[in-house]
């Protein structure tokens, strides 16, 4: 019967007209090409919901891991299971991206607007008046039970702008009693306290302790670096000059065939300051066009590891092609690596990797349901995110660290909404920021503008 079929089949084929036949071809590569789009289609789907299943992940960390008394929020915690606080060593990074993130849980529903205020003004309130300071700007890390300096940790410069950006971010969002706090924090910054000495003029420093005063030098021009000097030449109360901006130098190089920014830094330094400063389509008046090298440097990032698939069955393709070059635990300890060859172990840190989908967005989806496929997936997917792993070193991180999901959180909020570039961007400091440093840009998005409280612009689109 089958051979019938067949012959029946072909005697049919010859009877019909060549430009039948040739409609019949158009109609299968028609057809052809739709199955292809539905097949996109059904992975884009997959990507958005796997990224938001791994938000959600996030957002139950941070509510696990914050002090209910203090609101602040533990450094690093086991990524397999809720465990009994094994350390009680906080971050005030950390506790900045909490912040940032109030108002997106809110905006998806996953937390209450009355609860968010009230997480907010308890964190706001428990830094104002008992967190440890030196001119405003906090210590790295602290108890999270009492606030108290963590040992002999530093008063860092970039975990204390993380904050302030949260505090920004939450005086927009929630308004009232919440702003006003986060503003007194805001403007108690006194950053002309920071400045030191360098060959190209005054920048701001790194951090400061009491045993050393101040030390180190945020002088290379960065997505991370940006932060503080934002809100400092935007401080309504303590501002350094605008044209210390410019005293940060630049360091292009190769990566790859992309022309980045300080190639043989790690990933999350191309990314993190525009967590909250959307820099699209804007230079300052080197040129320098911050967003753009963060999408560049994704990329290169990526083809990086995909050199190094000869060396690490990490990167391979047929495991994954895993990829993301960036700080973070390893089978060393915890490192700063940096392409071309990493750590020199096979490490990834898929977290950092995803937390550039607001610059590559189909490359991270596509590579986020190849990621789902390999056979690593269920090993390295845990209770609140993504592990560092090395198949090399049959080795797979047991912690998850809150900077790390707070930037991938923040990034995946504003690709899908726009919510905390919003809220930030119209903050007076911000505001001034950029008019005072001299972004250009085809079009002027942050002209003046009264901000609605929160409530009111929580179901609104992007």
């Amino acid at each position: 019967m089958k051979i019938a079929r067949m012959i029946s089949f072909i005697l049919l084929l010859a009877m019909i007209p060549f430009n039948s036949l040739s409609m019949v071809r158009a109609e299968t590569s028609s057809s052809s090409k739709a199955i292809a789009s539905i097949s996109s289609i059904r992975k884009q789907s997959a990507a958005s919901s796997e990224l938001k299943k791994l938000a959600y992940k996030s957002f139950k960390w941070f509510q696990h891991y914050r002090n209910p008394d203090t609101g602040l929020v533990l450094d690093r915690s086991s990524n397999w299971k809720d465990t009994e606080i094994r350390n009680t060593m906080a971050s005030i990074a950390s506790t900045g991206y909490f912040l940032s993130l109030l108002p997106v849980w809110v905006r998806l529903g996953w937390l209450s607007e009355n609860a968010a205020r009230k997480e907010a003004l308890q964190t706001l309130r428990f830094a104002w008046k008992s967190l440890p300071n030196h001119f405003g700007l906090f210590y790295h890390f602290m108890d999270w039970k009492t606030g108290r300096r963590w040992g002999d940790c530093e008063v860092s410069v970039l975990d204390s702008a993380i904050f302030f950006n949260g505090c920004m971010t939450v005086a927009e969002g929630f308004q009232g009693d919440v702003a006003q706090v986060a503003n007194e924090l805001v403007d108690r910054a006194d950053w002309t306290r920071f400045l030191v000495s360098s060959e190209n003029g005054q920048v701001l420093a790194l951090a400061w302790n009491p045993e050393n005063g101040l030390y180190g030098r945020a002088d290379v021009r960065s997505s991370e670096m940006s932060m503080p000097y934002l809100l400092a030449i935007g401080s309504p109360t303590h501002s350094i000059p605008k044209d210390i901006w410019y005293h940060m130098h630049l360091d292009y190089g190769m990566l790859e065939g992309y022309r980045i920014l300080n190639p043989g830094f790690p990933l999350f330094t191309s990314y993190y300051g525009l967590g909250w400063c959307d820099l699209k389509n804007m230079k300052d008046k080197d040129g320098v066009d911050l967003y753009d090298n963060a999408r560049r440097t994704a990329l290169a990032n990526r083809a990086a590891c995909r050199a190094m698939a000869s060396h690490w069955m990490t990167f391979q393709q047929d495991e994954g092609g895993w990829w993301g070059i960036s700080a973070g635990d390893s089978p060393k300890g915890y490192v700063a690596a940096a392409p071309p060859n990493g750590d020199g172990d096979g490490t990834v840190w898929p977290m950092s990797a995803l937390a550039d989908v607001t610059w590559i967005p189909e490359v991270v989806d596509k590579d986020i349901v190849r990621w789902m496929s390999s056979k690593i997936w269920d090993a390295v997917n845990g209770a609140y995110g993504l592990a560092p792993f090395s198949l090399d070193k049959s080795w797979v991180g047991d912690d998850v660290i809150g900077i790390d999901l707070g930037s991938f959180s923040v990034n995946w909020a504003n690709h899908t909404t726009g919510l905390v570039w919003k809220l930030w961007g119209v903050h007076p400091v911000a505001r001034k920021a950029m008019e005072r440093i001299g972004f250009t840009s085809d079009v002027n998005r942050y002209q003046p503008c009264t901000q609605k409280p929160f409530s009111s612009m929580a179901g609104t689109g992007k």
